[in-house]
């Protein structure tokens, strides 16, 4: 599972890891983009709804999906509303989790999600613009923006790593992918 908060390279890590070891990924903006070309854009409410739909769709082809040896889930998981859904696919399917989480600080959160939005390339839907004004707030409310990581493996026997991508290029994304490889073949 590869989570945290957007604009932490959740995405950049996934597809590498995906692209490097042919490792079955389901992206939650995947799905997403999906709906919104579908359904349509909206406004901050019809992007909410549009991401529950697209966590739940996730949770329902990870768990009819054939098993491998490593699956990759990508999103940014929240804590109280996905943390029970992932340890039951991991029960399921007698996975040990290997929770992943990216994290940066604020400041390098908002000018990606500022330089995502004036990406052409990257989908309107996702809010972009919104999501920059609003950066700092999850803290300044109290979120922690682990989005439930460290629950998701307390006595299930799995693992987190943490990494900080403030500085993220492709050594960095080369290290990440070494240790989450080193960590996945201790736990097997």
């Amino acid at each position: 599972m590869i989570t945290g908060r957007p604009a932490t390279g959740k995405t950049a890590l996934a597809a590498r890891l995906h692209a490097r070891f042919g490792w079955p990924l389901l992206a939650k903006d995947d799905i997403k983009e999906t709906l919104l070309d579908t359904l349509g854009v909206g406004d901050r409410s019809w992007s909410r709804r549009l991401s529950d739909a697209s966590f739940e769709l996730l949770f329902r082809l990870a768990a009819g999906g054939a098993r491998s040896q490593v699956s990759l889930l990508e999103g940014n998981f929240r804590g109280a509303e996905h943390v029970e859904r992932l340890r039951a696919l991991a029960r399921a399917s007698a996975a040990r989790l290997l929770v992943v989480e990216l994290t940066a600080e604020d400041a390098v959160i908002g000018q990606r999600l500022r330089r995502r939005a004036n990406d052409s390339t990257r989908h309107p839907g996702h809010r972009d613009h919104e999501l920059a004004a609003e950066i700092g707030s999850e803290r300044q409310s109290g979120s922690t923006g682990l989005h439930g990581a460290r629950e998701c493996v307390e006595g299930e026997g799995g693992r987190r790593l943490v990494f900080a991508t403030d500085d993220l290029d492709e050594a960095r994304l080369d290290h990440i992918t070494s240790v989450i490889v080193a960590s996945l073949a201790s736990q097997a």
